[in-house]
């Protein structure tokens, strides 16, 4: 996590910031704004990444998570013996209980599982 120190601002990765253009006006004064794409003076300029509400890199810390994840995913269940047997699976991405997958219909499960499927191994983390 990205966090703004001087307004605040909570960013989840860079994906959240903008691009801005820190101009040294030579008078010790600096203007920053935000970059459209045209042609930047390499020699008192400089494009970075920044918070949007104050067009600055100077004020970013890069905070570690509080979270870690219990478990990571693992390979694709081939089978609804398999996935029977498992307390947590992942779907699309997204880890669920078993009695979450227990409750779909026989076709619907099915469906997800094997190698084309969209149903992995929840692999518990030490």
């Amino acid at each position: 996590m990205i966090v703004c120190k001087n307004c605040g601002r909570k960013f989840r990765d860079k994906f959240g910031l903008v691009l801005c253009v820190i101009t040294d006006n030579g008078d010790d004064t600096v203007t920053a704004e935000r970059y459209d794409g045209g042609d930047v003076d390499e020699t008192k300029s400089k494009v970075v990444s920044g918070c949007p509400n104050c067009l600055t890199d100077a004020f970013l810390i890069d905070k570690p998570s509080r979270y870690k994840r219990k478990y990571r995913k693992g390979g694709h269940i081939l089978s609804l013996d398999e996935l029977v047997k498992q307390d947590f699976v992942y779907w699309h991405d997204k880890i669920h209980p078993r009695g979450w997958f227990l409750s779909w219909q026989f076709r619907m499960a099915a469906d997800n599982i094997g190698e084309n499927g969209c149903i992995f191994y929840a692999i518990k983390e030490e």
